[in-house]
């Protein structure tokens, strides 16, 4: 029984350290936090980023409005935003950005309806969403266990 209660606090463990390195960034997507601030920071972002592809996939497939397009007419990934000039007096191109929302921006130089606030886009690039589940599973098998083996305990005492 100790060998079972062993492992039972491992697993417990590894659940918590989970939830732990999740909490601390450890699992965040690097493509998508660099979509995120070029976006931000440049108004735009090339098709050819690492983080578009996740950016479609999440904002574009799943989106009814836009089941026909075709990314062959589109330029890139642009903000329509309300902002404040220079973020700071180091980077001259770079705006501070109170609101915007992302839109997809045609070779023509139409744009399409918006996708998503920044607010949205900025949770988006924070989320590790396996990862958060994953940790959670683990905690909850660990606790179910754990009450488990106590209450065994307890019903073979009697």
């Amino acid at each position: 029984m100790l060998i079972i209660k062993t492992i039972v606090h491992a697993i417990v463990i590894i659940g918590l350290l989970l939830s732990l390195f999740e909490l601390l960034g450890f699992f965040k997507d690097k493509d998508r936090i660099s979509f995120y601030e070029t976006l931000k920071n440049k108004l735009e972002v090339n098709l050819a980023h690492p983080g578009t592809k996740k950016f479609i996939k999440d904002f574009i497939e799943d989106n009814p409005d836009y089941l026909n397009v075709d990314f062959s007419e589109i330029e890139k990934i642009t903000v329509r935003a309300l902002g404040l000039g220079p973020a700071n007096d180091d980077k001259k191109n770079e705006t501070q950005m109170m609101a915007g929302h992302v839109v997809l921006k045609r070779i023509n130089g139409k744009v399409s309806k918006n996708l998503c606030s920044i607010d949205e886009l900025r949770t988006w690039s924070e989320q590790s969403p396996f990862w958060r589940w994953f940790s959670w599973i683990i905690l909850a098998i660990g606790v179910v266990l754990e009450t488990s083996i106590f209450l065994f305990e307890e019903f073979i005492k009697k």
